[in-house]
């Protein structure tokens, strides 16, 4: 009998129109109007009868909208979803460019291609949909490894699961490579600015986190300190290195 009753109430259910569908990873369908929607935690289901059942959305597969009130919980999502706090960014990729190197005893600069190693980390707040600033340290690989201390800024364009945006960043950087020797002369390295800017296309993942894809440029400057021991004076070399900066990453 009571089976007969739970068939009957689940076949209504299915019949009732204008009823929101969740289908669940375990198989079940569930049927109602959606009251409240809270993307990164529960759903609020009201079934037949007025109960009101909360879902985990880790449990959900799919979401199908048929009630007229779902548009009352869209409404919530846009004041109670997570639009603002900590966020971070971790990137790796390339730096491919023109490589000065400057000849000591001649004074004469030449360049050849080579292509570059950075690998990034940016850690920062989300003030809302769309602004995000932060600090990030770096490592670049071109003539020698530099570390390097930057604020960066973001503005993602779209609201959807993707978007793209635009970034800026500025800092200092210091060459990582120590003092040394060379024929009747010392050298030693000094730091410089960097600054850099370009577009990117960020995905996000359908529970958390996203994957970022982004191309801008990057300038660095380094400068080289030379004491020559056989004629006691000193030298400085100055170096702009002008790269494109092409970066993978996931963001949290």
């Amino acid at each position: 009998m009571l089976f007969l009753l739970a068939s009957c109430c689940h076949l209504s259910l299915a019949q009732s129109p204008g009823q929101d569908v969740l289908y669940l990873k375990d198989g079940s369908v569930l049927r109602g109007i959606i009251v409240a929607q809270y993307p990164d935690s529960l759903i609020k289901l009201q079934i037949d009868g007025g109960s009101i059942f909360a879902i985990s959305t880790g449990q959900i597969i799919d979401i199908e909208y048929k009630s007229e009130s779902h548009q009352v919980a869209t409404a919530d999502i846009q004041v109670k979803d997570k639009v603002s706090g900590y966020f971070n960014i971790t990137e790796t990729g390339v730096l491919p460019g023109a490589n000065y190197n400057y000849d000591y005893y001649y004074g004469s600069p030449s360049a050849a291609t080579s292509v570059g190693f950075t690998i990034q980390t940016i850690h920062g707040y989300r003030f809302n949909k769309h602004l995000l600033a932060g600090a990030g340290l770096a490592m670049d690989i071109i003539q020698y490894p530099m570390g390097q201390l930057f604020a960066d800024g973001r503005y993602e364009i779209l609201k959807g699961k993707a978007t793209p945006f635009i970034y800026i960043d500025g800092g200092y950087g210091i060459p990582l490579n120590k003092s040394h020797h060379e024929v009747n002369s010392e050298v030693s390295y000094r730091g410089g600015i960097t600054a850099g800017g370009g577009v990117g296309m960020r995905v996000n993942f359908r529970q958390e986190g996203a994957f970022i894809l982004e191309a801008g440029y990057k300038m660095e400057k380094s400068s080289e300190y030379v004491r020559y021991d056989a004629w006691g004076t000193d030298q400085t070399n100055y170096y702009t290195f002008s790269r494109l900066a092409i970066r993978v990453g996931l963001a949290f």
